[in-house]
């Protein structure tokens, strides 16, 4: 670390994403143990201050911790235009958790890359501006960062399929699971008269959701239970008008519940018979993790990451077969014995996951990246 006598070295990292669902679980958890890791640093945020509830953590407003302000929308050439004037000269390392990074700046350079997605599955990306856009940030951002941290061995071997990137710089750190959802909850789980399956994530084409509907739909007739999807309903991004035609047809049994509370969803997992994630494509995949977090029983897709985070604690269906996730729904909601089992696998495999390990790692990445200045 820098020499005591010497004027604290400067981060400046991009924490604009905050309230966003995957990248804004990663910087809420991970960004305040970094900063509480270094005191002998000073720290710069960019932010967004249309989220400032969402800076209420209290490293954020410590000493040594500057916050910038940043309003521009994303994907835009006035966002770099912004950005990069935003980062003040003195910063010694800067660090964007996610592909978007500065294409002016020049210095050191720390970017986190959770997947590849808009690389392998470009057609489910709406908008060719959002695409050409997407593929120039992933080459900057492989090109220039001297270090990438990715989420999954599955998603550092995409990046090295999919760009130019150094396999000697990508270091895979797994996510953890937030205390929130992982406490234990104190009231006993009962019979439930009304019982539900939940689908959990960013609607997006990706999530294979009009799959998940038409499978919940060949078991209408066969299950009493209702589909839970948890999500921002008016943030759906899809080409597929069956989605909503699907939801529709199947009336009460399905219900978009739109955004919930950590402690709501808490709740709605533990009493949930089930998660069902159907995604045909993830880097990680937080959502499996929270249920097994809940004791909520897992039934997964095989592909992409999913089975390198959730190995034997989840049952696996084919995404791209809606029979055999009909299947996997049939016998997780049937089957008390393979639902207590997985429970039971998922109560242990969650245990693996811990933000303080992946902040001790993020923070050994940084300490090594300095000590080179």
């Amino acid at each position: 670390m820098p020499n005591k006598n010497a004027s604290p070295l400067s981060i400046t990292i991009d924490a604009r994403l905050i309230n966003n669902s995957g990248i804004g679980r990663y910087i809420k958890n991970l960004v305040p143990l970094v900063i509480n890791h270094f005191h002998d640093l000073n720290f710069n945020i960019l932010i967004d201050s249309k989220n400032c509830i969402s800076y209420n953590n209290p490293s954020f407003h410590r000493s040594g911790v500057n916050l910038i302000n940043c309003t521009s929308s994303l994907y835009t050439l006035y966002e770099q235009i912004e950005t990069f004037k935003s980062i003040p000269k003195k910063t010694d390392l800067f660090w964007s958790p996610h592909y978007v990074t500065p294409i002016f700046y020049s210095k050191k350079m720390l970017v986190t890359i959770h997947d590849a997605c808009h690389l392998a599955l470009p057609e489910a990306f709406s908008g060719i501006s959002k695409r050409i856009y997407a593929q120039l940030m992933y080459k900057v951002a492989t090109s220039k960062a001297v270090k990438v941290i990715t989420d999954s061995n599955f998603s550092k071997s995409e990046l090295i399929k999919f760009t130019n990137v150094n396999p000697d710089i990508v270091e895979v750190i797994y996510l953890g699971v937030e205390t929130t959802v992982r406490s234990t909850l104190a009231e006993p789980k009962k019979v439930n008269p009304s019982p539900y399956v939940v689908f959990l994530g960013n609607v997006k084409p990706n999530k294979n959701l009009v799959r998940l509907l038409k499978a919940f739909d060949s078991l209408i007739k066969t299950i009493p239970h209702r589909l839970l999807i948890i999500g921002k309903k008016d943030g759906f991004i899809c080409n597929d008008p069956e989605v909503f035609s699907y939801a529709e047809r199947l009336g009460e049994r399905v219900e978009f519940t739109g955004f919930v509370s950590d402690e709501e969803l808490k709740k709605i997992l533990y009493n949930s018979e089930g998660l069902i994630f159907p995604s045909i494509y993830e880097g990680f995949g937080l959502p499996p993790l929270e249920a097994m977090a809940c004791n909520c029983p897992v039934a997964a897709s095989s592909a992409a990451s999913i089975p390198e985070i959730c190995v034997d604690a989840a049952i696996y269906f084919d995404p791209y077969s809606i029979d055999d996730m009909a299947d996997k729904i049939y016998q997780l909601v049937t089957k008390p014995e393979l639902s207590k089992s997985l429970v039971e696998k998922g109560a242990k495999r969650v245990e693996t996951f811990s933000w303080i390990d992946c902040a001790n790692k993020t923070c050994q990445i940084i300490e090594n990246l300095l000590i080179a200045i």
